[in-house]
């Protein structure tokens, strides 16, 4: 095997991972958001 393609494919599995993580995070904090959001919009509306 060569250990030029290895640190490639490692390279490629971290840049890949780093994105699931991403979204995921992002999509957390989305969610927060609109849980912040919907919760004061519903409390107005008492």
């Amino acid at each position: 095997m060569d250990m030029q393609l290895i640190g490639a494919g490692l390279e490629v599995s971290a840049f890949g991972l780093g994105g699931v993580f991403a979204v995921l995070i992002l999509f957390y904090c989305a969610t927060k958001t609109m849980l912040l959001v919907s919760g004061k919009s519903v409390k107005k509306g008492k």
